[in-house]
């Protein structure tokens, strides 16, 4: 989990900016994609981030598991009640950063995808605004 709070982190800081200028999603996906893929942990790497519409999608890869000896349901269930809460936090704590106001004015939907040893799919999470806003 302490992963996932170092990613919202890095959504976080990517999106400040200075004056009353934003930053597209496009530009957000290209700054945090120049750090990947990263090795997270002993078991996860972040393997991209690709921004669409007004979806930002992070890719990551839990290298030790293996789709067929994983709940995937629990850990879909896990990991989307954590990402929910932190996102909540993460705004509630920086209401004043200019590019956060954006993205929550502007809708943007989270979509996290986890991919297994193998590169099978372990968890497709999509946050909707609705989910992480106050």
């Amino acid at each position: 989990m302490k992963t996932i709070f170092i990613i919202l982190t890095a959504i976080l800081l990517s999106c400040e900016q200075e004056k009353n200028e934003h930053k597209s999603l496009s530009e957000i996906a290209n700054e945090m994609n120049a750090l990947c893929p990263k090795m997270l942990d002993d078991a996860t790497r972040w393997d991209k981030v690709r921004a669409s519409g007004n979806s930002l999608e992070l890719t990551f890869t839990l290298v030790d598991m293996d789709k067929d000896s994983t709940d995937t349901e629990g850990l879909t269930k896990e990991l989307k009640s954590f990402i929910k809460n932190t996102l909540a936090k993460g705004f509630s704590m920086h209401k004043t950063q200019i590019d956060l106001i954006y993205i929550k004015e502007n809708n943007i939907v989270f979509h996290y995808v986890y991919l297994d040893k193998r590169k099978n799919v372990l968890s497709d999470i999509i946050i909707k605004p609705e989910e992480y806003a106050e």
